[in-house]
């Protein structure tokens, strides 16, 4: 697959404006998948107290043979050795779902749905390992 992203570390990952939206029926979307394309690590100097990493991810997936896109900050809490997604509010996703009404879901109604996906992915291992934070206490 070719990577539409324009690679640059000093511009973020992922936002909704990058590749066009995807129209896709809820009852599709469960069955989504989808795999790690990029994960940014944020400088070390910027983060916050407690924190030893802190980055973006962008996974992709393909629907009908639209690329699909999930993208969000992350954070690896030092003390406790977690990974998890740092504000769920600033998931992105160019996915827009459409309800058994047949009507499109407001985007703040589809936040929800996003950060179900992004549950469903197993990507806190493949982003430790990508922002090397494989030795830190996990």
């Amino acid at each position: 697959m070719n990577n539409p992203i324009p690679v640059s570390p000093a511009i973020a990952l992922w936002t909704e404006r990058t590749w066009p939206y995807v129209h896709c029926p809820l009852l599709d979307a469960v069955s989504l998948e989808f795999t790690h394309l990029r994960t940014l690590t944020i400088s070390s100097s910027a983060l916050p107290r407690g924190c030893s990493g802190f980055g973006h991810t962008l996974w992709t997936g393909d629907y009908k043979g639209q690329l699909v896109g999930l993208g969000w900050d992350w954070v690896h809490i030092g003390m406790t050795g977690i990974t998890a997604i740092a504000n769920p509010r600033n998931a992105a996703t160019n996915l827009r779902f459409i309800g058994r009404d047949e009507y499109l879901i407001p985007p703040n109604d589809a936040l929800p749905i996003a950060i179900t996906l992004i549950e469903r992915i197993k990507w806190q291992l493949e982003v430790e390992q990508a922002a090397n934070l494989r030795n830190i206490k996990r």
